[in-house]
């Protein structure tokens, strides 16, 4: 479920969305390859030309967003074929391919020039929507290379001039599908960026898009630009999760809302400088992996500012840490000290405990030995008293018979 379907969602909810959108980028870039591998096997079985030029096409198509050499090799493959068949169609369908590609690379005067010699008047319908829309696409590109340059506001004219051909191409049967809601929303904002008009037809497109489409990413983006116009950045914020989510489930590479938001959330609190160095790492490597020179251009000018940032964030957090490890470090020292200390005391109490329980030991010893001689006083004492009292009866005895002798 799209996220903007889900209601008002807090900062970390959001984030965390886009953490684990980075962790599955592997996943979902395996989907993407069983996509291209199924599509690549049925161009190599197709039964004819036109219909193997059909899925070429496709081929291209996918990796347009995804992988520049690929999609280029498949768009001269295609170009080749239609040119060998002569399928009139194909070879205008290739070389606005070729167009296309060329201006995403960032190669916009070969581009200009291939568009420039083509005739729109000569193509079909649906061609000629096609061949509107890379021009339009083009002066985009060029005009946010050209930023802040004299020449920026003539492609953004430029870019006004084809939206308004393209717009007017479409028939009234057509007006009501997807493509034309967002296409409605990039005019409106090219005539006023706070434009409520411009709102309304992303959210419709957005409504109307699966949230594993490029359309649906790109309305999510146009969405959060709005709101970043009116300033409401919560919202913005929001959007450009949404438009990231979208884009890691599509496997689109150009990225630019993660780009986007990695800045926002970096300038907003510089405590997000390791979350969003992640953020504009992960966008430089899909860059390089699609081989996009302007956005590759654009972050290398954002990410030195966060990768700085992080950097001096994580030198704070290393001296913290060196900090807290040398007050931990104290403590344990401390503690061992106390502990050497204690552990002495202990071992002087047992010392002297064994000294006090061993004199305890002989004042037992010599308390028994004392009592002991004390019941020999005892009995010597009753002996000498018995003796004595013998003694005296014994004198009393002689004494009396001396007297009894003297009377005779």
């Amino acid at each position: 479920m799209p996220l903007a379907a889900q209601g008002k969602t807090d900062e970390k909810t959001l984030l965390d969305c886009i953490d684990k959108m980075i962790e599955n980028d592997q996943y979902y870039q395996g989907i993407k390859e069983k996509e291209l591998k199924h599509l690549k096997r049925q161009a190599y079985e197709a039964e004819d030309d036109q219909t193997r030029l059909l899925f070429l096409d496709s081929i291209y198509h996918a990796y347009s967003a995804y992988r520049y050499d690929s999609a280029y090799a498949y768009m001269k493959q295609g170009l080749e074929l239609a040119e060998k068949c002569h399928n009139t169609y194909y070879i205008l369908r290739n070389q606005i391919n070729r167009a296309s590609i060329l201006s995403v690379r960032g190669f916009y005067g070969k581009a200009e020039s291939l568009l420039q010699s083509l005739n729109p008047d000569e193509m079909p319908y649906q061609l000629k929507q096609y061949y509107y829309f890379t021009y339009a696409w083009l002066y985009n590109y060029w005009e946010s290379y050209a930023k802040n340059s004299d020449y920026a506001e003539e492609f953004r004219a430029q870019k006004k001039h084809y939206m308004t051909l393209l717009i007017q191409s479409f028939n009234e049967n057509n007006k009501h599908n997807v493509f034309y809601q967002y296409l409605m929303g990039e005019y409106a904002y090219l005539h006023n960026p706070i434009s409520k008009e411009s709102l309304n037809y992303y959210l419709k497109a957005l409504k109307m898009s699966p949230a594993k489409s490029r359309i649906h990413a790109m309305s999510a983006y146009g969405i959060a630009r709005y709101y970043k116009n009116t300033g409401k950045f919560d919202l913005y914020e929001e959007y450009l999760v949404e438009a990231s989510v979208s884009d890691g489930l599509c496997q689109l590479k150009e990225t630019v809302a993660l780009q986007k938001l990695a800045y926002y959330i970096f300038k907003k609190d510089a405590s997000n400088s390791k979350r969003a160095a992640k953020y504009i790492q992960h966008t430089m490597e899909d860059a390089q992996f699609f081989n996009n020179q302007l956005r590759m251009m654009e972050i290398s000018n954002i990410l030195p500012v966060i990768a700085s940032a992080n950097q001096q964030a994580a030198e704070r957090s290393r001296t913290r840490f060196l900090w807290g490890f040398i007050g931990v470090s104290i403590a344990l020292v401390i503690i061992l000290i106390l502990s050497l200390v204690n552990n002495r005391q202990k071992n002087k109490l047992k010392k002297n405990k064994a000294e006090i329980e061993e004199q305890n030991e002989k004042q037992k010893e010599m308390n028994a030995q004392l009592t002991e001689l004390n019941q020999q006083l005892v009995e010597t004492n009753i002996k000498r008293e018995t003796y004595m009292r013998l003694f005296m009866d014994i004198s009393a005895a002689i004494s009396a018979s001396y007297q009894i002798t003297a009377n005779w």
